[in-house]
């Protein structure tokens, strides 16, 4: 599976073909059947051979990122109430002129986002709170696509707890230092 490309270390690379077992087990992975594997399989393998997944912080990562969804459950509730989808079938509905009936899209629009990201939050918090894509920051991972530097295994629990919150994928944190 090594790249004719690439000159470099085999950073990155899947040790073997997985087979079907392993496959059914990152397809269904508990991490992200909600939002669908959308994550590397050699990250999912990282996380399953993290040496020490304790020392990975989670609490704070994960409470920086679940803050902005009771906002936006509210807004959707607030905007699911003053505009219901329901009355989108009605014939009333219909009898009402054109652009009233198209702006009538934009908060049931607005309703159908807020959900989504509700959604989105709870799928990416039970990733944070896994410790699931957590890479040493001196790896300088990219997000959903793992480390770009090789960092070696710790020999202690316990290490750095420095953290960088990557808002466009998997966190990637200190979970020991590297040289």
């Amino acid at each position: 599976m090594a790249s004719g490309f690439s000159k470099g270390p085999s950073l990155g690379l899947l040790p073997d073909v997985p087979s079907l077992m392993e496959t059914l087990s990152y397809s269904y992975c508990y991490v992200g059947i909600m939002t669908g594997p959308f994550f590397r399989y050699r990250t999912y393998l990282d996380w399953l051979e993290q040496p020490f997944p304790g020392a990975v912080p989670s609490l704070r990562p994960l409470l920086r990122r679940a803050w902005p969804a009771p906002l936006f459950g509210l807004l959707f509730l607030l905007s699911s109430h003053l505009f219901p989808l329901e009355a989108v079938r009605e014939d009333a509905f219909y009898a009402r002129p054109l652009p009233a009936r198209l702006f009538y899209m934009i908060p049931v629009f607005f309703a159908f986002r807020m959900r989504f990201y509700v959604a989105w939050i709870v799928a990416e918090c039970g990733c944070i709170a896994a410790g699931f894509g957590a890479y040493p920051v001196a790896a300088k991972a990219r997000a959903g696509g793992g480390p770009t530097l090789h960092c070696p295994p710790p020999s202690r629990s316990g290490g750095g707890r420095e953290v960088a919150q990557d808002p466009a994928g998997p966190i990637t944190t200190t979970a020991w230092p590297c040289p």
